[in-house]
């Protein structure tokens, strides 16, 4: 055989197998790349949810609040609101506070469970001011996003 047909077969296999190598590299890296898109997009999405559903949940307990402010005959009728309503409780509802809660701390999810909506002691704020649980769980978002590398 001669030398030159020899430089073109060992050339060509060569090519064929770092060919057949990219080609099945290739689509695995860009399948990476894609994941980790989707994640940090999963997440940003997420943390955006739970803001606004804390702040919602917050603005609906303290037009409730200010109501009982007013007409504090309500307060003492139990009927009005079951007093052992927690923190957690208002958060546990809503799905977005399910695939949250793996990350958040044991700490913080029993300030939100032992935290009643009506108690001043938990509140530790005037009417106006987002309660002690509330400002404990945003806290720990803000500390997420950092961890996570979204900000």
């Amino acid at each position: 055989m001669n030398d030159i047909v020899l430089v073109a077969l060992i050339g060509a296999l060569a090519g064929l197998i770092s060919g057949a190598i990219a080609s099945l590299i290739a689509p695995w890296i860009n399948w990476g790349i894609t994941k980790k898109k989707i994640r940090l997009e999963e997440r940003i999405k997420l943390l955006k949810e739970i803001r606004e559903i804390i702040i919602s949940e917050y603005e609906i307990h303290e037009k409730f609040t200010k109501g009982l402010a007013l007409n504090p005959q309500i307060a003492n009728q139990k009927k009005y609101y079951p007093s052992a309503i927690t923190y957690y409780d208002t958060l546990n509802k809503h799905v977005q506070f399910q695939r949250l809660r793996p990350f958040i701390p044991s700490d913080t999810i029993n300030i939100l469970k032992k935290s009643k909506l009506l108690s001043l002691d938990d509140r530790g704020s005037a009417l106006g001011e987002m309660p002690r649980p509330y400002e404990e769980l945003m806290q720990y978002l803000s500390e997420l996003e950092k961890e996570w590398d979204l900000i």
